[in-house]
């Protein structure tokens, strides 16, 4: 909930040094941000530990961003409304994503421009893709990051993706040189997935949430999660659905996207209904509504 907040406005002295005063004992990431008298940008980051005592010295390097260049390709065969060059390759900071971990940043502007520390609400690069395919994300900060592709017709989907030979998709990595490739494939196979929800009576749940939520591996991909309402007679129908594996679940009452913390699913794990997607399969499946507490 602090994400988007701002702790207090403390600044950085031209020494390097730093006081950010009142955090609350926790795990942090601290995110350097600074731009030479050139517009050139330099950041850093690491791990800190927050507990009941100070934490003195602690020490930033910064270094200047990489460039990252990629290409996509694609597997099977793209629908009429795909294009290209519509496409945008998006690296977002990990830490902007993450329930609980809060990003302390030091930044600054130009010389003679005051460094400030606060809490950002997120950092992404984004890049157009060209009709090849190819794509460069220049400046690329020492952050973690996970991939988004925007730009994509009903029924694509991200199959897979790499940096140089690191999961690109299902795990943050980090930029660490230039000249890094980011190897993304999209996919045209979705499935469907339809069904009924019923509640403890054995009676059609009317107007209730049904989620697909993924298999432990791609839990931290926002586009793998999927959600539909119930009609009258308690059935749903996911039309475009990735090839995976999946589970079924439909609360009686939830908070607003709390299926995509781990926490929460953790709960409930056992009372998901298993689901396998083919790639243009179609799979009827149904589940009892969890009862609110």
């Amino acid at each position: 909930g602090l994400i988007g907040l701002r702790l207090g406005a403390t600044p950085v002295n031209p020494d390097g040094t730093f006081d950010i005063k009142g955090v609350a004992p926790g795990e942090y990431n601290l995110t350097a941000t600074v731009r030479d008298a050139n517009g050139k940008q330099f950041t850093g980051r690491i791990r800190v530990s927050v507990g009941s005592s100070d934490v003195p010295n602690v020490t930033l390097a910064v270094r200047p961003g990489v460039e990252v260049r990629g290409k996509i390709a694609l597997e099977g065969t793209p629908s009429p409304q795909f294009t290209m060059s519509n496409l945008r390759v998006s690296l977002i900071a990990e830490d902007a994503a993450l329930p609980g971990v809060v990003n302390l940043i030091a930044a600054g502007g130009g010389r003679g421009d005051a460094i400030r520390a606060f809490l950002p609400a997120g950092q992404s690069e984004m890049a157009e893709v060209a009709v090849d395919g190819s794509f460069a994300l220049p400046e690329v900060g020492a952050m973690q990051y996970r991939v988004r592709v925007a730009g994509l017709p009903q029924g694509a989907y991200v199959q897979t993706g790499r940096i140089d030979s690191v999961d690109a998709l299902n795990a943050p990595f980090t930029v660490d040189n230039s000249g890094a490739q980011l190897q993304l494939q999209i996919g045209f196979s979705p499935g469907r997935v339809s069904g009924t929800i019923a509640d403890q009576r054995g009676m059609p749940a009317a107007g209730v949430q049904a989620v697909l939520v993924p298999d432990e591996a791609r839990r931290g991909r926002s586009d793998a999660y999927f959600a539909a309402t119930t009609d009258q007679n308690g059935q749903f129908v996911f039309s475009h659905v990735p090839p995976g594996r999946y589970k079924l679940f439909a609360w009686e009452d939830i908070p607003a996207g709390a299926y995509q913390y781990p926490d929460f699913i953790r709960r409930y794990e056992e009372r998901g209904q298993p689901i396998s997607v083919t790639p243009n399969g179609a799979v009827t499946a149904e589940t009892r509504l969890i009862p609110a507490n």
